[in-house]
């Protein structure tokens, strides 16, 4: 595709100013939060492309390898009045690969959408995205609110039920995952991923989109085990989240649907494994829950599973009690199902209070204690869900303390069930032995080095703000990512402990009291247990992902990437990013979170987006072949969009001559009479 970003194009030049001051926008007030600045979708596909190193040198440590970040890119995105959320969107990977000439390594930057079925269903006539806004399930209901929903899921509904007519040439809409969350590595393969729907695999390097992956090939039925249509898609719904053991491969996943039983898990071994004589568990039930909720991620130990259950119910009977389908229960707790690996029947459930938990980072057992710890972002309102999608908070999901927090927390269980245990007796409740919040400072997206998952680890990086609260608005103009924190979480969870056991740590306090502000103005040493790199003033960054050194001395001894944006250079006085506004990646060291390594110029920017991945170069070189008649194809020109619909294998030239009079006259209505409905749905 070409064209240029929708944002306008509006010339610095006119001002009076010298073009060398950076002169800071200001954002429109008619326009959504999440349709406008770096949030606003990128409107060009570029193949792999070279990138100029502006500053540094690229670590050798990634030569060969590719560092993969996916996001919402919304394909239509015409219509500005409607409903958005940051989490809405079309899937698009962002990369760059790390190719090495003999000369030295040179950057090579990606961007592509992933071609799901909603994708290539979508029509040239629409206005904006086939499906409903996350913002559209979250918002307070009234009378018209009600009929307005209603509106925007029976369009949908229209929408996939035109994509079954026969004589087209786009795919049928079978899943409506939008691939848009993240990406990770499983088994020779990559998938991309979104809880609305199985993972999709993509080719690397060159991001191509090829099928749908439901374990079928791993055991009959997949973790679906069978059924049709609609039950069929509910229950391929899957974790956007995976868990994978480092020590034995095994792919470890969750499954939350519509469709009883609501809460599922899959244990998927590599096929080596499994033709060595290892057993796939797929779908297998876990009880314990009486309705679908919002689950976001989960964590695991080496034997454990720890499943999180928050008081944010999305079940579409909400709307029979007036209530939106998505909806915080401010009277749940939050509770945390731990169970062995491969017996979910003998889930345990703790309860703590109310709170939301979108991203875990670690857990591990600690056999001296006979205790399962898990470390995660905690947020004491549900704020969040709202704000990302530029809604009021309604008064019974803001934080009940009055401050809203997101915090790095440490939680303790005792009495975990073990594989050799009764199975509990039904309802049976049990209690959080210890629980604290490790810091003041805000964090969310953390990140950690994968190798020492599972296990009793040492650092913990995220993403922070100097001003600004992540349940506040994560990703408004008032809380970007400005700052990357690193944690010595084992030096905070025992300066807490021995707090608590003394008395001296009160309910609701953190173990580190110090903000931002206080980290970044002390001077910062190697023991500190909390250490952050500020970026320069208008950058702001998104997550970032942990690669080691070679040979590393250490769990942090390695680098951290991450794109950064610079607002007051790529946005216009109005807020809007400039046709030629540029990103960068940038690689800190990991250890002294001081040290910017690299910065590398990208040939466009990279919206604000979720999930990153780093894939080595002998994780790409030894892919596992795939069938060409699976790779999906993108039936748009490169420089128009022209063809019957946007998406579908290519119909070749012979292909259409040799079709029957009567046959190129049932495509050509078909296609008229979709293009009608699909024009008057907008």
């Amino acid at each position: 595709m070409t064209g240029s970003s929708s944002s306008s194009t509006k010339s610095r030049s006119s001002s009076s100013a010298s073009s060398e001051t950076s002169i800071i926008p200001f954002p429109k007030k008619t326009l959504h939060p999440y349709l406008t600045g770096n949030f606003a979708p990128i409107k060009r596909e570029l193949p792999l492309t070279q990138c100029k190193v502006a500053y540094g040198k690229v670590p050798e440590e990634v030569c060969g390898g590719q560092y993969i970040r996916n996001g919402g890119n919304p394909f239509k995105d015409e219509d500005q009045d409607r409903q958005a959320h940051w989490f809405d969107g079309d899937g698009m990977l962002t990369g760059v690969l790390f190719q090495s000439d003999g000369e030295g390594i040179r950057p090579h930057f990606i961007n592509r959408y992933i071609l799901t079925d909603v994708l290539l269903s979508t029509s040239q006539a629409s206005r904006k995205p086939f499906l409903p806004s996350i913002s559209t399930f979250a918002s307070q209901l009234s009378f018209f609110g009600f009929f307005i929903l209603m509106g925007e899921i029976m369009r949908t509904f229209v929408l996939a039920m035109l994509s079954f007519l026969p004589f087209q040439s786009r795919p049928s809409v079978k899943r409506i995952s939008a691939a848009n969350t993240s990406i990770w590595w499983h088994d020779g393969q990559a998938f991309a991923g979104c809880e609305s729907g199985p993972p999709i695999r993509v080719l690397l390097p060159g991001l191509e989109t090829a099928a749908w992956w439901t374990g079928e090939e791993e055991t009959e039925g997949g973790w679906s085990k069978g059924g049709m249509g609609p039950i069929k898609m509910l229950k391929e719904f899957t974790t956007a989240h995976p868990r994978i053991d480092p020590e034995t491969d095994e792919l470890l996943l969750y499954h939350m649907s519509f469709a009883a039983p609501y809460l599922r898990i899959s244990v998927v071994p590599t096929r080596k494994s499994i033709e060595a004589g290892a057993k796939p568990l797929m779908g297998a039930a876990v009880p314990g829950l009486n309705k679908p909720k919002l689950a976001h991620d989960f964590c695991a130990t080496s034997k454990r599973t720890i499943l999180i259950d928050m008081p944010l119910v999305l079940d579409p009977r909400n709307l029979l009690q007036g209530k939106p389908m998505l909806s915080y229960e401010e009277n749940m707790p939050t509770r945390f199902g731990i169970l062995p690996r491969r017996s979910p029947e003998k889930v345990k459930w703790y309860e703590s209070e109310g709170c939301c938990i979108y991203h875990a980072a670690n857990a591990w057992d600690d056999e001296a204690t006979s205790s399962t710890n898990l470390v995660a972002c905690r947020l004491n309102s549900a704020t969040l869900v709202y704000a990302a999608g530029n809604l009021d908070t309604p008064s019974h999901a803001k934080a009940t303390c009055g401050t809203e927090k997101c915090q790095l927390y440490y939680w303790q269980f005792a009495d975990a069930p073990e594989d050799n245990q009764a199975v509990p007796e039904k309802n049976e409740k049990a209690q959080v032995l210890r629980e604290f919040a490790l810091s003041d400072v805000p964090v969310e997206f953390p990140t950690m080095n994968d190798s020492y998952s599972q296990q009793c680890n040492r650092f913990v990086y995220g993403a922070s703000m100097t001003t600004g609260s992540f349940d506040a608005g994560l990703g408004s103009r008032s809380a970007k990512i400005d700052c990357l924190a690193k944690f010595d979480i084992q030096t905070l969870i025992a300066k807490g402990k021995k707090a608590m056991d003394a008395g001296q740590l009160q309910k609701g306090e953190a173990v580190d009291k110090r903000t931002v502000q206080d980290v970044l103005a002390a001077e910062q040493t190697e023991d500190d247990p909390i250490r952050l790199f500020a970026l320069p003033p208008h950058h702001y960054a998104q997550e970032a992902t942990f690669v080691p050194r070679l040979n590393a001395k250490s769990e942090d001894d390695g680098f951290l990437l991450f794109f950064v944006f610079d607002e007051s250079t790529g946005l216009d006085y109005d807020g809007d990013a400039l046709p030629n506004a540029i990103s960068q990646l940038w690689i800190l060291d990991a250890k002294t979170m001081k040290d910017v390594i690299c910065k590398i110029c990208l040939p466009q920017r990279v919206p604000y987006g979720l999930h990153g991945h780093f894939f080595s170069a002998t994780e790409i070189q030894n892919q596992r072949p795939v069938d060409t008649d699976q790779v999906r194809n993108w039936a748009l020109a490169q420089t128009a969009q022209t063809g019957i619909g946007l998406g579908g294998v290519k119909a070749s030239s012979d292909h259409d001559n040799n079709l029957s009079s009567f046959t190129a006259f049932a495509y050509s209505a078909v296609a008229n009479f979709r293009n009608s409905i699909e024009h008057f749905l907008g």
